[in-house]
């Protein structure tokens, strides 16, 4: 990775930063993380998804940032990177620092270590305009799901078997509910009314997600927080995922099954179009 990046308070190109293989991140990923959007001038939810990455600092024992120093240093980060004018992605890590024992074992965090790094990003993809395939798996990830951390393999492996099967992302299942895809949250339209599952122990409360509930409020789009069952697939009129990389993506095939014809829906397209302009989007 090229550009500038931020360690502990200070900037550093990225080739020459550096981490104590020693940190609990490392060792035993007790670390979390979000990312947040740049769009041209200025964040987007950064406050969300700060007030998200405290709550999840706090869950893992960690002493909360200052979200305005930490806002401080992401701008200068962007300036630093020449992005002010450009779309990027801000990826900011707070792990649990440096183990003062070693085999590692629990202690109270004494030294938290903040880490930040951004990168160019296209708010426009093909996917989002024409749809992607998916597959369901069985849910591996244990009960801890709603925390944003960096224990990743679960996710990571779903991914690398959807893409294996040459689809574009998992959705996770239990007991026939579909909760969440390995990245994104999931939603499904019947007869115009917008489901998604009730955030909880194995639906991440995902800032992307929240908007979009938000907007169809705003829109008189009827919503509902409900299980989807994957026995129900075939008669939703649509189904897409949501998630701060991808924004709204249309999901035109789940387990080969095609969805509407393999193309986006309407009540989707509504959406994306609101979701871009609140994005300052054309």
């Amino acid at each position: 990775m090229e550009g500038i990046v931020y360690v502990n308070g200070n900037f550093m190109p990225a080739d020459q930063a550096g981490i104590s293989p020693f940190d609990r991140g490392y060792s035993g990923a007790e670390s979390v993380y979000e990312i947040i959007r740049w769009h041209r001038g200025s964040f987007y939810q950064f406050n969300l998804h700060l007030s998200r990455l405290q709550l999840n600092m706090l869950a893992i024992s960690i002493r909360p940032s200052k979200s305005k120093s930490m806002e401080q240093a992401a701008r200068q980060l962007i300036r630093k990177n020449r992005l002010q004018r450009d779309y990027a992605l801000l990826y900011i890590q707070v792990s649990a620092g440096p183990s003062q024992q070693w085999p590692p074992r629990f202690e109270q965090p004494h030294s938290p270590t903040l880490f930040m790094a951004v990168a160019p990003f296209q708010p426009d993809t093909d996917q989002q305009r024409h749809g992607i395939r998916t597959i369901l798996l069985p849910d591996s990830r244990g009960v801890l799901t709603f925390i944003k951390s960096n224990n990743h393999l679960a996710h990571t492996l779903a991914l690398s078997a959807a893409l294996a099967e040459g689809a574009d992302e998992a959705l996770f299942t239990a007991n026939d509910i579909i909760y969440q895809g390995s990245h994104s949250n999931f939603f499904a339209v019947y007869r115009g009314q917008v489901i998604t599952a009730p955030a909880g122990p194995r639906v991440m409360a995902g800032i992307t997600r929240e908007t979009v509930i938000a907007i169809c409020r705003d829109m008189n789009i009827p919503v509902y927080e409900n299980p989807i069952y994957a026995n129900q697939l075939r008669h939703f009129d649509e189904l897409f995922i949501t998630s701060t990389r991808h924004g709204i993506t249309p999901v035109i095939e789940v387990q080969s099954l095609p969805i509407r014809d393999a193309t986006p829906g309407s009540i989707t397209r509504q959406l994306q179009a609101a979701f871009r302009r609140g994005l300052g989007l054309k």
